[in-house]
C-alpha cells in the first residue's frame, strides 16, 4: 500500500493490476477501511483486465485524521440541520468527492471508472458532478441519492448499525459489535460466513482501531449540500446496482438514481442485503461492474 498527497491531504491507496489497464477506483463506506473490499472481488477484476485502486476516505483507515476537529455530537448535528441551523464540522462530502478526483489525477490518469458502495456511492456520484471529466463510468452500488422523501431503512437494522461499540479502545468490544452489524447485514440470498466476517472485523481493528474519524464522516455527510436534484447533471454512463433485501436502503432508492441519472441502468441482485462480504456474491459483482465498464469504455 502506498500514501499519496490528495487535495491537500495524504491518502493510503493500494493499486492492483497492470497500470495499462482500464483503472477502476474504488469508494468504500462508511466506517469501513479499503481492507473492506474483499480480496476476490478486486482479484477477479484485475483478471478481467482491470486496474484496481482502493484507498482510504480521509478520517479513516490510515488516511490522514482529524482529531483537532474533535468529536462531533452526531444527533445535535444532525438536529441543527433539520432546523437549519449552523454547526461545525470538519469537511463534507464534497471535499471527500474532490479527494477522489485529485486522487484520479495524482495518478496520472486523465479518467477512471468510479464505483461507490453505500456513502461511497454518494460521494461517486458528487465526483460525477464536480469532476465529469474524471469519471469515465459510474457504479453507484447500494447508495442512494439522499432525498428526504424516499423510504427509511428498517428501524431494527439502523439502531444496530448507529450503536457503537461499548468500548471503542477494546478489540473484543470492537469485534463483537461489528459481528452485531454483520449479522443485521447478512443477504438472505447468500450464505453468511461468520469465521470470514470475524477475520475482517479483526483486521480492520489492528489496521487502525481509531473511530472518531467514521463520526467525523457522518457529519459530513450531513453537512454537505443536497445533491438528489442536481443528478440529471451527470454524464457518466451509470449502472445503479441494488440488492432486492437491502434493509438500510430499500429498493425505492436505487429506483429514485436510475429514473433521475439520465440513461442510467438498474441492476437488480436477487437476495442480496447491504453488504460486500457474502462470497458467492463476488462473482455477480464481478461480472455486473467488468461488463459495465467495457461498455462505458
Amino acid at each position: 500500500m502506498t500514501e499519496i498527497q490528495s487535495n491537500g491531504i495524504r491518502l493510503q491507496y493500494d493499486d492492483a493490476g497492470r497500470a495499462t489497464d482500464p483503472a477502476i477506483v474504488f469508494i468504500i463506506g462508511f466506517g469501513l477501511q479499503l481492507i473492506a473490499w474483499p480480496q476476490d472481488l478486486i482479484d477477479g477484476l484485475v483478471e478481467a483486465g482491470f486496474r484496481v485502486i482502493r484507498f482510504d476516505n480521509r478520517d479513516t483507515g490510515l488516511s490522514q485524521r482529524f482529531p483537532d476537529a474533535g468529536l462531533p455530537d452526531v444527533s445535535s448535528v444532525f438536529a441543527a440541520r433539520t432546523a437549519g441551523l449552523p454547526f461545525d464540522y470538519a469537511y463534507d462530502e464534497n471535499d471527500m468527492a474532490d479527494d477522489v478526483a485529485d486522487l484520479i489525477a495524482g495518478l496520472g490518469l486523465s479518467s477512471a471508472h468510479v464505483v461507490g458502495m453505500s456513502m461511497g456511492g454518494r460521494i461517486a456520484q458528487r465526483v460525477a458532478l464536480r469532476q465529469p471529466r474524471r469519471v469515465a463510468s459510474l457504479t453507484a452500488m447500494i447508495t442512494s441519492s439522499g432525498d428526504p422523501k424516499l423510504p427509511p431503512g428498517n428501524a431494527n437494522v439502523m439502531k444496530t448499525l448507529m450503536t457503537p461499540p461499548e468500548d471503542p479502545t477494546s478489540r473484543k468490544s470492537y469485534v463483537a459489535n461489528g459481528m452485531k452489524i454483520a449479522r443485521a447485514l447478512k443477504s438472505p440470498g447468500f450464505k453468511f460466513d461468520a469465521k470470514a466476517a470475524r477475520r475482517g472485523l479483526e483486521a480492520a481493528f489492528d489496521r487502525s482501531p481509531e473511530i472518531d474519524g467514521y463520526m467525523r464522516n457522518m457529519v459530513a455527510m450531513i453537512a454537505a449540500p443536497p445533491f438528489h436534484y442536481t443528478l440529471t447533471e451527470i454524464t457518466a454512463p451509470t449502472m445503479v446496482l441494488h440488492g432486492d433485501a437491502d434493509p438500510v436502503l430499500p429498493v425505492a432508492h436505487a429506483e429514485d438514481l436510475v429514473r433521475r441519472i439520465r440513461g442510467a441502468k438498474l441492476h437488480l441482485i436477487e437476495g442480496w442485503s447491504h453488504e460486500i462480504q457474502s462470497p458467492d456474491v463476488i462473482p455477480l459483482l464481478v461480472t455486473a461492474i467488468s461488463e459495465h465498464c467495457r461498455a462505458a469504455a
